[in-house]
Parts: C-alpha cells; structure tokens; sequence
C-alpha cells in the first residue's frame, strides 16, 4: 500500500474537469448572429452581401441549416468538423474511394454543408495513393494511329 500526502497534479479539479465549450470562430457566426439577432457587420459592403447570402439559410432549435432545392435543409458544420465527414465517407464504412465530385455530393446526400465542400473533397481525394493507384486510365490504342486513304478522289 502506497499513502500519498500530496496531490498528484498541480491543477486544481476545476480546471481539469471543466465543461465549457471554448468555440473558435467559425464561418457560421456572422449567419447566426444576423439572423437570430439582428446583428450586421459595420462595413456597409459586407454587411449588404451578408444579407443577401443569409436568404439562403435558416435556424432551427439553435442550428444553422442552408435551404436548397435539391435537398433538404442541410446542416451547417464547421470546417474541421466536414474535413471529418469527408474522411469518413471517403474511406469508412460508406466509402468506395469515389472521386472529388462524388464525394462532395455524397457528403451533401449525408445532410452536411459547409462553404468549402468542393476544395475539401479534392484535396482528400489527392492525398490517397489508392484514389490515384485504381482509377481509371484513359482508352488509348496500344498501336499509333495510322491513316487510310481512300482509293477513289473526291468529286467536289
């Protein structure tokens, strides 16, 4: 049997076990603060594109979600959080190693969005060796091409 006499760490349990959430700055912000409070940047050009593009998204029970035709509401996820969904979907257990169109619209298909879905989507998709090793190689003939002259002249 051991006794210690003295804490083994040096933070106190507060620090350690705290439950706030300490958010980054998210590309959501400026939609959220527009629509549910009203709230507009100082610059009169941004603060008019921003009421613009807010048309495109609504919130609901504390979420943004982006309204589209094609689908329904897609839920708005930060950058660190659809690099996840990206990850996942490319090479988890729904994943086929498709190509970068397909995977972003399967991460829309899933219900996620966020404003830099394509680039993402490319740039996984680059970065696996098996995307590159498998993927379809252009038809090409395995002898050059050779020309046939027609034996009968053109009548013009």
């Amino acid at each position: 049997m051991e006794v210690l006499d003295k804490p083994s760490i040096d933070r106190p349990f507060s620090e350690i076990f705290t439950t706030e959430n300490q958010r980054l700055p998210s590309w959501m912000d400026p939609f959220i603060d527009y629509l549910s409070k009203g709230v507009e940047p100082t610059h009169k050009a941004v603060a008019t594109r921003l009421r613009k593009r807010a048309t495109l998204y609504t919130i609901r029970k504390g979420k943004l979600y982006r309204k589209c035709r094609s689908f329904p509401f897609l839920k708005c996820i930060s950058l660190e959080e659809g690099l996840r969904v990206l990850l996942s979907l490319h090479s988890g257990i729904c994943g086929n190693h498709a190509g970068a169109r397909n995977l972003a619209f399967k991460a829309l298909r899933t219900g996620y969005y966020w404003p830099t879905i394509e680039e993402d989507a490319k740039r996984i998709t680059n970065a696996f060796l098996k995307c590159h090793k498998f993927a379809n190689s252009p038809i090409a003939p395995s002898v050059p091409l050779s020309f046939v002259i027609a034996p009968w002249a053109y009548c013009q």
